[in-house]
């Protein structure tokens, strides 16, 4: 209010019956035809079960990381582009990264073998576009720098709208059998 500027805050106020609850508190100065302010406007308005709903999502993130991360399979939640946003425990714990390395440029590279990525650029691209659960064999490269193969399988997560808003890529270590060519297969599963 110190800079005659309109704000808000969100604060604890004791409400007529003495219960604590969050205010949103928003404030508007009133000027004369000078310029100069004659008075300030507010309105106090009830936050708190958004306040409680906010911390209830907090908790419940909180509570599906702590499973996720207790899974020994290796989980990444993508955007619908395939961009990495979060990497489970078991991911980090097999490849050395950290957390921060899952949001940096070429974390895919860093991950997989060249030759891999470079056979599956294109399906796995179309495959994203087309929103339909699929799966690819790579090698994973282990903090060791030693390569094993994974099975990843992509499956969408949509809203209520049908748009595919995440994917949930879960790898599973595959020892290589003799059968199994050098080039990574794929095909789409349901």
């Amino acid at each position: 209010m110190t800079s005659g500027e309109p704000g808000d805050i969100e604060a604890r106020m004791r409400r007529h019956d003495g219960v604590f609850r969050w205010f949103l508190i928003r404030f508007e100065p009133f000027r004369d035809e000078t310029g100069k302010i004659v008075m300030w406007y507010g309105v106090n308005t009830d936050i708190e079960n958004h306040k409680q709903t906010q911390e209830k999502l907090r908790e419940d993130e909180r509570e599906l990381r702590r499973i996720t991360d207790a899974i020994p399979q290796t989980i990444v939640v993508l955007d619908p582009s395939g961009a990495p946003l979060y990497a489970n425990q078991a991911t980090l714990d097999y490849t050395g990264l950290t957390a921060e390395d899952v949001f940096t440029p070429h974390f895919r590279e860093r991950i997989f073998h060249p030759e891999d990525l470079e056979s599956l650029r294109e399906e796995r691209k179309a495959a994203l576009e087309r929103g339909f659960p699929f799966e690819a064999e790579m090698r994973a490269l282990r903090k060791d720098l030693q390569h094993r193969w994974f099975l990843i399988r992509y499956d969408p997560f949509r809203n209520e709208e049908g748009v595919v808003i995440r994917w949930y890529a879960t790898g599973t270590d595959k020892p290589k059998t003799g059968v199994r060519a050098e080039r990574c297969s794929k095909r789409a599963w349901h």
